[in-house]
């Protein structure tokens, strides 16, 4: 069995579709396995063009396969109306009068634990809020980490070993830690810092599009942060000109799982 990881669709329906497109690909399946669960880790909408068209594909999927989806900062300041930037005015407008589909967003969690597999999923960061204050700005879907601790007007700074530390006392060690929220990926482990840098890198060619992955061995003695960037970059695309789409996977092709970080380029789209 193989995870999907996806972060920050942000109304991407196009975006969302290529993914599901190259895990499909039989040349994908044999290398990493079939997928049979999706971990959303939140922002589903804001900022692109297509939100109703994005969540009605993840009702579509969760009739076949599991999906856990949480919230993310772009969702929560929809529901509650709080200050976020991004969304230009076509954005804006799609965006209104959401109706029933404003529903999903309700009920999504802020985390996401799996003590089996030893997986925390969050938005933003791990740390629970009554720790720090009671501020939205605290919230995990505001989370982002960061080299210091502070925090400013987009929500709290935390180091990751300050994410290590929190998790270690609250579920134990050997936690894979899973977020978003900012739209490049990264990788710490508890033991030896930035991994990403030293992460095997593989290119491949799945469904017409040039695919890289980074990846690495979960090693069960270490604890880990993973953030794996941006899976919908529609609403940066005319301001912009960035059509980079990430993804994360996680598979056990033997008695140890792997951890892959996976990005392609998005061929444009004259429809936007």
């Amino acid at each position: 069995m193989s995870t999907l990881i996806i972060s920050d669709i942000h109304a991407d329906v196009r975006a969302l579709e290529c993914i599901l497109s190259i895990i499909s690909d039989a040349k994908f399946v044999r290398k990493y396995s079939k997928v049979e669960r999706i971990l959303n880790l939140g922002d589903t909408i804001d900022r692109g063009y297509h939100p109703r068209e994005v969540i009605d594909k993840i009702r579509e999927l969760k009739k076949s396969i599991p999906i856990i989806s949480l919230i993310g900062n772009h969702d929560e300041a929809f529901l509650y109306g709080r200050p976020v930037s991004g969304s230009d005015r076509k954005s804006k407008g799609v965006h209104k009068d959401l109706g029933e589909y404003a529903l999903f967003l309700k009920d999504l969690p802020q985390f996401y634990v799996d003590r089996k597999d030893r997986i925390l999923a969050v938005h933003g960061g791990p740390i629970d809020p009554n720790e720090l204050d009671d501020s939205w700005l605290y919230h995990r879907s505001w989370q982002r980490i960061s080299s210091k601790s502070y925090l400013s007007s987009s929500g709290y700074h935390y180091t990751p070993n300050e994410a290590f530390g929190y998790v270690k006392r609250t579920y134990g060690g050997g936690y894979l830690v899973l977020c978003g929220h900012e739209h490049e990926e990264a990788a710490f482990s508890d033991s030896e810092g930035d991994i990403l840098k030293t992460m095997s890198i593989e290119r491949s060619r799945y469904v017409g599009y040039e695919v890289e992955s980074k990846r690495a061995v979960r090693n069960g003695k270490m604890s880990y942060l993973i953030r794996v960037g941006i899976s919908g970059p529609e609403g940066y695309s005319m301001s912009l000109g960035y059509n980079t789409s990430y993804f994360g996977l996680l598979w056990k092709p033997d008695k140890m799982e792997r951890i892959g970080l996976f990005n392609f380029e998005l061929k444009p789209n004259k429809s936007i």
